[in-house]
């Protein structure tokens, strides 16, 4: 039954990819037929266009340094909010669900009016903090609930064995929270590559990503180009996660610290 459930899941995720890597190159495929009438490559042809491979490259790498640095700011955030008690702790840990709980136009308006003042509308720059923004709540709420469960005991025996607070946490916590790092990374990704209204709003349009390429084909009605866009898209997804999996299998046939290398 198991096995059952798992082909059925597979093939509710295969069978669209499928159907939509054949709508990129069908030319034509009228109802009722069973297959396509002709074939043609213009949706691969448009796809290797220069422009289209760096404004892929480029929305690549914007979003992957969106994620980074979302993580690389919600592990010490994380850390304060699960181990320290301080003032206004409570109201922080609602703030930090704005991104999520309001209406997105209202907060994308607001950003947008912030980054005009602060003279970084238009700009990579803006882009990037605005999709660090929508992100950072996903990896601080799930970097809390692992820091949680990983507790500070390991570190503070650690520390007794001559570890400084940092080589402590490089060499015992760390390895640990490693493969929720790359889960939320993974999952920024996913969140910053999406965004079209957002970059739209921060970018003017001066500022291409990829999900800007692909809506305006969708909403025209080619079919062969959305679907040869969206296939891209779905591809460029897949090979970051297969990236990040591959980091995570190698992370988890890493041997543990020894009572040596911690000192």
């Amino acid at each position: 039954m198991r096995r059952v459930m798992l082909w059925l899941c597979a093939a509710a995720v295969l069978l669209p990819v499928a159907l939509l890597a054949l709508y990129a190159v069908c030319a034509r495929w009228p109802w009722p037929a069973p297959l396509p009438q002709s074939l043609s490559l213009r949706g691969i042809q448009a796809l290797l266009n220069a422009d289209v491979r760096g404004t892929l490259l480029s929305s690549i790498g914007y979003s992957l340094g969106s994620a980074l640095l979302s993580t690389l700011i919600a592990l010490p955030a994380a850390r304060a909010i699960s181990f320290y008690n301080f003032a206004g702790k409570r109201a922080m840990r609602a703030v930090l669900l704005a991104p999520i709980l309001l209406p997105s136009t209202a907060f994308f308006i607001g950003l947008q009016t912030l980054f005009t003042r602060l003279g970084i509308i238009n700009t990579a720059l803006g882009v990037m903090l605005a999709h660090i923004m929508v992100i950072l709540p996903y990896p601080i709420w799930t970097l809390c609930d692992m820091m949680q469960s990983v507790g500070r005991t390991m570190e503070e025996q650690a520390r007794t064995l001559g570890a400084s607070p940092l080589r402590a946490f490089s060499a015992v916590s760390m390895p640990l929270l490693l493969p929720a790092c790359v889960s939320v990374t993974a999952l920024g990704f996913l969140i910053s590559f999406g965004q079209y209204f957002l970059t739209l709003m921060i970018g003017g349009g001066r500022v291409k990503t990829f999900a800007m390429l692909v809506v305006p084909y969708i909403q025209s009605g080619d079919r062969m180009l959305s679907a040869a866009f969206s296939f891209a898209f779905i591809l460029a997804a897949g090979t970051v996660y297969g990236v990040m999996d591959a980091v995570l299998r190698k992370h988890s046939g890493a041997r543990p610290p020894t009572r040596g290398s911690l000192v």
